[in-house]
């Protein structure tokens, strides 16, 4: 991995969160908030604080677990009411003994540093009970719902002391991972699902402030191709190494690489999870918030773009002249729908899914709910990125170095719009259109009301995929292995 280009100064808490999350479209936002405290208890040793154990230990009487979240960093408007879900995800490196165990309030004060088992806090009320463990469980993550609690917490209810995890039955006996462990990096995590605050219609981002005139640009992996924003990371598919990056936004910090399919291009977010389109392999990879690999699903011939509709994902497949519908729950295939000669960019109209086919120089436009073919519409030469503006259709002509602005509503071709040199990426922020030029290097932003060209901005070599924060539009430079801000 290159090393950034600028240096990012280093944040002390990792909460996986942007102001913007909370105005973007969309099912769901998923939220990982930090935590600060985990421990464990032992009447084995009742003065003994084990704060800085590698471990956590939930055994029968004998031993339990402590976890404190902090929600601080969330916005000060936030409510109960914002969440849809609140799950803790808990990786179980041990079961010496089958059981399971009960997740309880804790109804008083405590510190990691200082807690012992002679000086507990108390506990309140049971919140989860008869979280099931077996050997089967060993390496993976347990899942508890924890949905109220945190909606008790932020409606002030409920003084936020964190949980316990006590063991439910005499036999059980586990080890979990903590923040402390320098073998696997699977501290407990506690996801927040945000609900939306504009109606999953909606798609285009409705808050912006005015670009740079220079970039800033970030080092990642070789060949970067397809980005998408999280709502407080960028995601970067690199085809050089077969990875995606994961850059927060805020400061271009790499959060982390991560493995995937061959040749990857595309990449979504769909609220919770990134989808990436394998072009070389002929499959989608769904990775977790913190980059677990959920699974591998196989689409068509050398998938390259990928959307998500607001329920399901969908790929355009360029080797195979389709697009394939998937559950973005489970992977599940829904549906296989032709389309035009080597389909490259998708993008959701909040009803419809629009394909350029960049073979046959038009796009086409189905209906999501049910794959319909509603037309075909000719485009210009070579179509790549498309983009929805909130009222109209944007393609990105690599052959022919123009736009082409067609309405969504009828795809009556409302203007052509020259561009730069091999235009790739396209994208909306809310009022300007932007377009990036592989062959010229550089961004064109346009007015989306008439297409009015308001700059050309220099970026790095070879800009293809492009994204909006909610402030800044980012550009992944596929010839210098770069991103950059603008």
């Amino acid at each position: 991995m290159k090393r950034n280009v600028l240096k990012a100064s280093g944040l002390l808490i990792y909460v996986v969160l942007a102001a913007a999350a909370v105005l973007l479209p969309g099912s769901a936002f998923a939220v990982e908030v930090r935590l600060t405290d985990d421990a464990h208890t032992s009447s084995g040793a009742p003065t003994a604080n084990l704060g800085t154990r590698p471990a956590l230990v939930v055994q029968g009487l004998t031993a339990r677990a402590y976890l404190k979240f902090d929600l601080s960093p969330l916005p000060a408007s936030m409510s109960g009411n914002d969440v849809g879900k609140a799950t803790l995800r808990l990786w179980v490196s041990t079961v010496k003994g089958a059981g399971s165990f009960d997740v309880y309030r804790v109804a008083g004060s405590w510190t990691e540093k200082t807690i012992t088992h002679a000086a507990a806090p108390v506990l309140g009320s049971a919140e989860v009970v008869g979280v099931p463990l077996t050997s089967a469980n060993v390496f993976t993550f347990v899942t508890v719902d924890l949905t109220l609690l945190v909606r008790d917490w932020l409606n002030g209810t409920l003084v936020n002391n964190g949980i316990a995890l006590v063991a439910g039955t005499a036999t059980t006996s586990t080890s979990l991972s903590t923040k402390e462990s320098s073998t696997i990096s699977h501290e407990p995590r506690l996801e927040i699902s945000l609900k939306p605050r504009v109606s999953p219609s909606q798609i285009a981002i409705l808050r912006w402030y005015e670009a740079n005139r220079s970039a800033i640009s970030y080092g990642v992996d070789p060949s970067p191709s397809g980005t998408a924003f999280d709502g407080a990371n960028l995601w970067v598919s690199t085809s050089g190494n077969n990875r995606v990056t994961k850059l927060r936004v805020s400061d271009g910090n790499i959060r982390g690489t991560f493995v995937v399919g061959s040749s990857p291009e595309g990449v979504a977010f769909d609220g919770a999870n990134i989808w990436v389109a394998n072009s070389g392999s002929s499959n989608v990879t769904k990775l977790l918030f913190d980059g677990s690999n959920l699974g591998t699903f196989g689409v068509g011939s050398s998938p390259s773009g990928v959307a998500f509709d607001g329920t399901n994902i969908w790929v355009a497949n360029s080797g195979s002249g389709n697009v394939t519908k998937l559950q973005a729950s489970n992977g599940a295939l829904l549906d296989t729908v032709p389309v035009g000669s080597g389909p490259r960019g998708i993008a959701f109209d909040g009803a419809n899914i629009w394909v350029a086919n960049s073979g046959s120089n038009n796009v086409t436009k189905l209906r999501a709910s049910n794959g319909t073919n509603l037309g075909t519409f000719v485009v210009g030469s070579g179509p790549r990125g498309i983009a929805f503006d909130g009222a109209n259709i944007w393609v990105a002509n690599a052959g022919s170095n123009n736009v082409t602005r067609l309405r969504a509503s009828d795809g009556a071709n409302l203007g052509t719009f020259a561009v730069g040199t091999n235009p790739f990426g396209v994208v909306f922020d809310g009022t300007y259109v932007w377009v990036t030029n592989s062959g010229s290097n550089n961004v064109t932003k346009m007015r989306a009301v008439d297409g009015t060209t308001m700059g050309t901005f220099s970026v790095g070599a070879g800009p293809s995929g492009v994204a909006f924060d909610g402030a800044n539009v980012w550009v992944a430079e596929n010839t210098d292995d770069t991103v950059s801000k603008l």
